[in-house]
């Protein structure tokens, strides 16, 4: 019988990307694979896709107070280690995904009969929290997430997080730099076609105006910068705005858009696959990533981001440090992040640049982020779970 591994994601399968894709990754590579989940509305509590095996809890993710989040985390993580507890056959391997940091001793009774654990950092909760919250980093829940980080990162046998500098940051909070591994959330080759040789096919003049983000409808992505970008902007430059995504700010934000005079330029399209994402971006104008600058953001790499660059997409993105780390002064053009001014002078360089300058402008973008895709990242996470059986 062939290695197991249990997958345990504070979300809903398969529609979190990043997860699903470590499923099927480890599938074709001849592991056996469980995923612990949510369970939403429409779906099974246990079923079968593809040969993974699908368990989920009847809990719905809501967002709120930090003690609503608390509550939340805590009932599921509850929920996963009875599971963990009461399955037959322990796993080998249990791999749990943040957020929350301590959903990893959700495994701690697979890991009392052997099971190896891998943590996987999506997030960095101090730094997600003061930037939520507006919290300074002194205060009591700040510093309680701090030392919930530590003891979860020491837990586990090994962990990984998603860029560099959030590996860093975590190696300066005392975690064993020989222990944490980046695995990016690159974009998958074989659902997104890469290169800007094809940018100009199909466009008509008012495309190049097409504007597009693809996310959660929240503060932090500055969406309401974009809007007030846009009105900004209206009477020189026909520019449109379609979002794709939802979240909790989506009615502010379409009402936001009828007082500003743009609601018949800013469409809102809601949640669509993952698979139609690629398919958008190669039909827009180009793209554009209005994130705030605060101490998440600085070290956040925006999957959103790289997806567009990945289709040779032109990309307007806020300047932040993680973004200029990995794309350097070249690969989109940036704007003082959260400034709408400096966003809508960069609209007016967009505006002014000819189609074949845009196109370059994709080229360089694509050849940047090409240096990272899904088929290297995972098999640099194969190697970390060879590497664990082997201990």
């Amino acid at each position: 019988m062939g290695r197991t591994i249990a997958l345990v994601v504070h979300s809903y399968c398969p529609s979190d990307v990043r997860v699903w894709r470590y499923a099927v990754g480890l599938r074709r590579a001849g592991w056996e694979v469980e995923v612990h989940c949510l369970r939403n509305d429409g779906q099974l509590g246990e079923e079968v896709i593809g040969s993974i095996r699908v368990v989920r809890t009847a809990i719905r993710r809501r967002r709120g107070s930090l003690g609503r989040y608390a509550l939340e985390y805590g009932v599921f993580t509850a929920a996963a280690c009875w599971r963990l507890l009461v399955r037959r056959r322990r796993p080998d391997v249990v791999h749990v995904h943040t957020p929350p940091d301590f959903l990893v001793f959700a495994a701690l009774p697979a890991r009392l009969r052997g099971a190896r654990i891998l943590l996987d950092l999506h997030e960095i909760m101090p730094e997600f929290f003061q930037q939520k919250y507006g919290a300074s980093v002194g205060h009591v829940a700040i510093r309680a997430l701090r030392a919930v980080e530590r003891a979860s990162i020491r837990f586990a046998d090994r962990a990984v997080t998603v860029s560099e500098p959030l590996r860093e940051r975590f190696i300066e909070r005392g975690a064993d730099a020989s222990r944490m591994t980046v695995v990016m959330n690159a974009p998958d080759g074989d659902a997104f076609p890469h290169g800007a040789s094809a940018y100009l096919d199909g466009k008509g003049p008012e495309d190049r105006y097409r504007l597009v983000y693809h996310g959660t409808m929240t503060s932090l992505y500055g969406v309401d910068l974009a809007i007030r970008a846009l009105a900004m902007t209206r009477e020189r430059w026909p520019f449109r705005l379609d979002l794709y995504g939802d979240g909790e700010e989506m009615r502010a934000l379409v009402a936001q858009a009828a007082e500003s005079g743009v609601a018949d330029r800013v469409v809102f399209h809601g949640l669509v696959p993952h698979g139609e994402i690629p398919g958008i971006l190669r039909t827009a104008g180009a793209g554009l990533i209005a994130t705030r600058p605060g101490p998440l953001s600085d070290l956040s790499l925006s999957n959103k981001l790289w997806e567009m660059l990945w289709v040779g997409l032109p990309v307007v993105a806020a300047d932040l440090p993680s973004y200029r780390r990995y794309l350097g002064p070249d690969a989109a053009l940036y704007f003082r992040a959260g400034d709408v001014d400096s966003l809508a002078q960069s609209l007016a360089r967009l505006a002014g640049l000819t189609d074949a300058e845009r196109a370059s402008l994709g080229r360089r973008a694509a050849a940047v982020a090409f240096q990272w895709h899904w088929q290297d990242e995972l098999r640099h996470y194969l190697e970390v779970l060879e590497g664990l059986c082997g201990d």
